[in-house]
């Protein structure tokens, strides 16, 4: 029997007959590995010196989490390939082996103490201990009594907490959340938002730490294509290690495990990136001209990200930042999902680069199922772009191509409104309501009309939809009156307005624009770039409010930030007259990008897609929306605070204004970011969106923050 072995720990109940005593397997993997070759069940037997039956259960539950597999004939076992994603290779004692060796060996050294590896399966722990030595080794728990149940432990809280909200749930029902401590959890909502945290800080710490003199801080393992399959735990028994000291490791261990030390290794904001960024000189940055900034604040007192995870980015000087606006509304699904990377690293290792003229690759017609399957009714064709901005001109195109194909050529007019923001290409500007980002550039594009906002002084301080403004709407019948019944094309709407500052639209507004487009021919485009993958709570505003529009343009959370990526869906009554207009063996719309569904942008909308999916993401930003909301609201007591408004998981905090409106936004926006927040602003309001992956602590983090800042003025 070998000298140092494998254990794993079966919850009490799941296997029949071990309720109360630790199931032991001793070796069975390492027999398996050290033979190099398959191993009928009476070698095992021999080796690890195991009953019959308790081997038959061991094996079984290894082949079920695949560490293990049967050869053709089932008489003997080989290594599954589960195992090989974060063990075999140092085993096998490669160069990589040696490598995480070493570095084990000195976290080993400096808090002398232990590392282990942990998987979960059907509710039961399964280590591989001691790792900093050689692998496989022995699980350090007494022989006999109960076993240690994953919600007693970092690795066990770390694996339950990446496991989709469904199925734990579902084992969290089947477990007997038993009391080991005074500090054990064992509140079902509190265990809830334990994970919450877990998810978003990338670590799990023990209930236990300070009752039994251990530290034991635990950290994701992935596989390469982003999964969850193990804990790698650091832990101090007899040093009594601190937990904010092993706290320190969790970079370390974070660059061991798949998908490569390499790729793991660049999401390390290391000591030399931050001594390149801090060493930026004015000189150096000069070459970069930054949109929608003032270049030379900036370049005198630069403030750059070098790293992000979760809901955190990193600045240039090490400091921890958190993220309250998803990015640029982007990054619903938290930052450096591995997921996302994996797929993409995966994809560019395909096929890097696919034309879309008169071509096309397999992740493009699975994203754009994938997309329509969330859309309103029969907005099922997806035509894809590079950008917001793109997907808006696009939808302008779309438009006027429509009505030519149904012969109303003369409807040349374009409808759009004060302080919406459209985009920056010079379809989307020439839509845009937001006078510094028109003034400089001229007519740009004769034929657009601008309905009068809906910001109102009736609704201020309105949670959601004002009481005030549908009559608004009536402006489009003005419009109307004026040009003729059959001259306008399409009608542009943000649902909520976000760039300019989070306006929502008033109660009845959307469904009397429906209406009088219906009446007149006249398409409904919804822009929900910021609104879009479910800012709202569900997949697109358009739901949320009931209303359907002819058109959605999308971008941002489309790939979770990770890929530059925008798309327009249309009806399936538009797709039709456009395309059946042609003639046969013609192109029936002459419009596209170089790098329209690019392969790797594909690639990161379908793994942000099945995060979302997987993850419930837009339940969870439906469910944490009324404390958001609160949380915002409650700003409304400071007297710099003019107005707030806000519907979901977004919400705009304006401030009376300053010497000249917008110098107070700007002076906010820095000074949010040095306190460690990071929002975006236009004008002086600061626009609040955390990613759906955040919990109620990191709400509060941002109340507190913004809270702080808005009391001194």
């Amino acid at each position: 029997m070998p000298s140092r072995a494998l254990s794993f720990v079966a919850e009490p109940g799941e296997i029949a007959g071990e309720t109360s005593s630790t199931l032991k397997a001793f070796g069975v993997l390492e027999v398996l590995v050290r033979a190099g070759r398959a191993v009928t069940l009476s070698e095992l037997m021999q080796a690890t010196e195991l009953p019959k039956p308790t081997l038959h259960r061991t094996l079984a539950l290894f082949e079920e989490a695949g560490y293990l597999a049967r050869e053709p004939g089932g008489r003997a076992y080989i290594i599954g390939e589960r195992l090989s994603h974060f063990g075999l290779d140092v085993l096998r004692n490669d160069r990589a082996a040696t490598q995480r060796r070493t570095v084990l060996r000195r976290v080993v050294s400096e808090i002398d103490e232990s590392c282990n590896l942990a998987v979960l399966q059907r509710g039961a722990l399964i280590y591989l201990d001691r790792i900093e030595v050689e692998w496989p080794l022995r699980l350090q728990i007494p022989v006999g009594g109960v076993a240690i149940p994953p919600h007693c432990c970092a690795s066990g809280k770390l694996l339950l907490a990446y496991r989709p909200v469904a199925e734990r749930q579902r084992l969290l029902e089947l477990m007997a959340l038993k009391r080991f401590t005074e500090r054990t959890i064992t509140d079902r909502q509190v265990l809830a938002s334990e994970f919450d945290r877990i998810v978003t800080s990338g670590y799990a710490v023990d209930n236990e730490e300070y009752v039994l003199g251990v530290a034991c801080v635990a950290v994701p393992v992935r596989s390469p294509h982003g999964e969850v399959i193990a804990s790698l735990a650091v832990q101090g028994a007899t040093a009594r290690l601190p937990l904010m000291r092993a706290i320190e490791f969790v970079p370390r261990l974070r660059i061991l495990g798949p998908p490569s030390d390499e790729r793991s290794a660049t999401r390390a904001c290391t000591a030399e990136q931050r001594k390149i960024a801090m060493e930026l000189t004015l000189e150096a940055l000069e070459q970069h001209w930054l949109p929608f900034t003032n270049n030379r604040d900036f370049k005198r007192e630069p403030r750059l990200f070098v790293r992000a995870s979760g809901m955190y980015y990193w600045s240039q000087r090490g400091e921890k930042i958190l993220d309250g606006s998803s990015g640029l509304f982007t990054s619903a699904a938290g930052h450096c999902r591995p997921e996302i990377a994996a797929a993409v690293a995966e994809q560019l290792q395909t096929l890097d680069f696919s034309p879309s003229f008169m071509r096309g690759h397999p992740g493009a017609f699975a994203l754009a199922n994938g997309i329509a399957a969330l859309t309103p009714q029969d907005l099922n064709h997806i035509f894809f772009c590079n950008s917001g901005s793109e997907a808006v001109d696009t939808a302008i195109k779309i438009a006027f191509a429509y009505h030519l194909a149904r012969k109303e050529a003369q409807r040349t007019y374009l409808v759009s409104r004060e302080r919406a923001y459209h985009g920056v290409n010079i379809g989307g500007t020439a839509l845009s309501g937001i006078v510094r980002n028109r003034e400089a550039f001229g007519a740009l594009m004769p034929g657009v009309l601008h309905l009068r906002h809906t910001l109102l002084p009736e609704n201020r301080f309105t949670r959601g939809m004002g009481a005030h403004g549908a009559e608004l709407a009536d402006d489009l019948l003005r419009f109307v009156q004026l040009v003729g019944e059959k001259r306008i094309a399409a009608v542009f709407v943000e649902p909520i307005a976000g760039s300019t500052g989070v306006l929502v639209p008033p109660r009845g507004y959307l469904e009397r624009i429906r209406a009088i487009c219906d009446r007149y021919g006249i398409l409904l485009v919804f822009d929900e770039v910021i609104c879009g993958f479910g800012r709202t709570g569900e997949p697109f505003a358009a739901l949320s409010f009931g209303v359907t529009p002819d058109i959605i343009t999308m971008a941002k959370a489309l790939t979770n930030g990770a890929q530059p990526m925008g798309a327009v869906a249309v009806r399936e009554g538009i797709y039709r007259t456009i395309v059946d207009a042609a003639p046969d063996g013609a192109t029936e719309f002459f419009h596209g990008y170089t790098y329209s569904a690019h392969p790797a942008a594909c690639a990161a909308g379908l793994a942000t897609l099945k995060i979302y999916e997987t993850e419930r993401l837009f339940a969870k930003g439906r469910e944490l929306s009324d404390y958001f909301q609160d949380a915002m609201f409650a700003l409304q007591e400071l007297p710099v605070v003019a107005d707030v408004r806000g519907q979901g998981l977004l919400a705009g905090v304006e401030v009376k204004p300053g010497k000249a409106p917008g110098m107070r936004g700007a002076e906010l926006q820095a000074k949010l970011f040095d306190r460690g927040l990071h929002l975006k602003t236009t004008g002086d309001v600061a626009i609040v969106a955390p990613a759906f992956i955040a919990g109620r602590a990191e709400i509060d983090q941002m109340s507190a923050i913004l809270r702080d800042a808005l009391a001194e003025y």
